[in-house]
C-alpha cells in the first residue's frame, strides 16, 4: 500500500505513472518513507586533457562502494532526504605501459623535484620550461633572459647542451631529449613531454612510478542532507526545487601520498531543480540540475603532514533522462523499467595547501556520461515490496579529467508507511 501511494498518490486526477517513467519532481507523499541501497562498481583507464582529447591514462582505478539513502514525506509537497556514502575498496595501479615508457622514465629522473603542484599540462609545461632554462644557465653561463629567449626561439637544443656542457648529468639529459642522436629543441621536448602525460601529472609522472599498487581501506564517505519541495504539478509538466548541505564525513587522514581520501574535503551547500515533461502516461522526459558551492574547507593529513583543503568555484551536476514505459506493448511489461539519457558533472577545482609550500590545486573538470537503466518492480506481480534497478554509465566526453570512469550501479528500493 505504501508503494502504491508513493507511485500514484501525488499524481493529478486522471494521470497514472508506471514504475518505469515516474517524474523526478514527484515528492514522497506524506507519511511515506522510501529507502534506497545503491551499490556501485567504478573502473577507469582513460583520460581527457584540457582540450578534451581522450587517451590512455598513466594509471587505472577500481572502486567499489555503496550508499544508504532515506527519504520521508513530511507533507504532500515536501520531502526530506539523508544520504550516507561508503567506500568499500579502492585500488590505483600505474599501467605497465606508462611505467615502461621512455618519456616517463626520462622526465621523472631529470625533473623529479618539480613538485606536487603539477596537476595539468599547463603547469607541467611551465615547470619543465623553468627547469630547462635553469639547465641552460648552468651549462652555458648565459643569463636567464638569454636562455629564455633561446628556449622560445628553438636555439636552445640538445646539440648545444652536448657541445657546451662538461656536466655528465646535463649531457645525459641532452641525449634523452634528443632521442640519442637527432638534435631537438628544449621547447619541442617540453611540449611533447607535457602532451604525452595528458592530465595524469601528479600521480603518473612525479611520484606514482615509484609507488606500489595501492589498495585503500574501507571508509565512510560524505553525508548529505536536504529537502525537495514540489513547486508545480500540472497535467503536462511537474517542477520541484530542492536545497541541501554536504558534510565531509569521509576519510581525510591518509597514510601516504599514494592513498586516496573518500571525501570532497569541503562543506558545500546546493540547490536543485527538477523538471519533467509528461506528454503521455507512458513517456516522461526529466531534467535535473544541481548547483553546489563550497562554504568551508577542511584539513587533510598525509603521512603526518597537514594540508589545508578548499574548493573553488561552482559545481554543476545533473542529467537529462528519457523514460519510455513498456506497458503499452503488454500489460505484464508495466513492471519493467527502461530509461536512458546523459549525465553531466562540471566540478569545481580543489585547492591543496601543504604546510609551508603555498597553494596548489586542480583545474575545473568537465565530464559527461551516456547511461542506460533497466529494472523490475517485484510488487506488481509477486507482491514483494522491492524494486531493483541496474544503471550503466560510460564516459562520453570531458576536460581536465585525470581518469575517466565507467560506472555500474545496482539499487534496491522499498517503501514504508508511518
Amino acid at each position: 500500500a505504501a508503494q502504491a501511494v508513493a507511485e500514484e498518490g501525488a499524481a493529478p486526477a486522471g494521470r497514472k505513472f508506471g514504475y518505469s517513467n515516474g517524474p523526478e519532481a514527484q515528492t514522497i507523499p506524506e507519511g511515506v518513507a522510501r529507502f534506497r541501497l545503491p551499490y556501485q562498481v567504478v573502473n577507469g583507464n582513460t583520460t581527457y586533457d584540457k582540450d578534451g582529447n581522450k587517451s590512455d591514462s598513466a594509471a587505472t582505478v577500481s572502486v567499489t562502494g555503496g550508499s544508504l539513502i532515506a527519504e520521508y514525506g513530511l507533507s504532500s509537497k515536501l520531502s526530506l532526504q539523508m544520504r550516507m556514502d561508503y567506500r568499500q575498496k579502492q585500488e590505483i595501479k600505474i599501467t605497465d605501459a606508462f611505467r615502461a615508457s621512455t618519456k616517463a622514465s626520462t622526465y621523472t629522473t631529470n625533473f623529479s623535484s618539480l613538485g606536487s603542484g603539477i596537476t595539468n599540462q599547463e603547469t607541467l609545461t611551465t615547470a619543465l620550461r623553468s627547469a630547462m632554462i635553469s639547465v641552460c644557465t648552468a651549462a652555458t653561463g648565459a643569463s636567464t633572459e638569454t636562455c629564455g629567449t633561446n628556449y622560445e626561439s628553438g636555439a636552445f637544443t640538445s646539440a648545444a647542451l652536448q657541445k657546451t656542457s662538461s656536466n655528465a648529468t646535463i649531457k645525459s639529459l641532452a641525449t634523452s631529449f634528443g632521442n640519442g642522436s637527432a638534435s631537438v629543441s628544449a621547447k619541442a621536448y617540453v611540449t611533447a613531454a607535457a602532451a604525452a602525460s595528458e592530465t595524469s601529472i601528479t600521480s603518473g609522472v612525479n611520484t606514482a612510478l615509484d609507488a606500489q599498487n595501492y589498495s585503500g581501506n574501507a571508509a565512510l564517505g560524505d553525508t548529505t542532507v536536504g529537502a525537495l519541495y514540489n513547486l508545480a504539478q500540472e497535467d503536462m509538466y511537474w517542477a520541484s526545487i530542492g536545497a541541501g548541505i554536504r558534510i565531509p564525513t569521509g576519510n581525510r587522514n591518509l597514510a601516504n601520498k599514494y592513498e586516496q581520501d573518500t571525501t570532497r574535503s569541503a562543506y558545500e551547500i546546493g540547490v536543485r531543480l527538477d523538471f519533467d515533461i509528461l506528454p503521455t502516461d507512458w513517456f516522461t522526459m526529466s531534467f535535473e540540475d544541481q548547483i553546489e558551492a563550497p562554504i568551508m574547507g577542511t584539513k587533510r593529513e598525509v603521512g603526518g603532514v597537514s594540508h589545508e583543503i578548499k574548493r573553488k568555484g561552482i559545481r554543476n551536476v545533473g542529467f537529462v533522462a528519457f523514460k519510455p514505459s513498456l506497458e503499452p506493448l503488454a500489460p505484464a511489461l508495466g513492471a519493467v523499467k527502461t530509461q536512458f539519457g546523459v549525465k553531466f558533472d562540471f566540478d569545481n577545482g580543489e585547492l591543496d595547501t601543504e604546510s609551508g609550500k603555498g597553494t596548489t590545486g586542480g583545474a575545473r573538470t568537465q565530464q559527461m556520461w551516456k547511461y542506460v537503466s533497466v529494472g523490475y518492480n517485484f510488487i506488481r506481480d509477486l507482491q514483494i515490496p522491492v524494486q531493483f534497478d541496474v544503471d550503466h554509465e560510460i564516459p562520453h566526453s570531458g576536460k581536465n579529467v585525470t581518469i575517466a570512469v565507467t560506472k555500474t550501479t545496482a539499487t534496491l528500493k522499498t517503501f514504508a508507511k508511518f
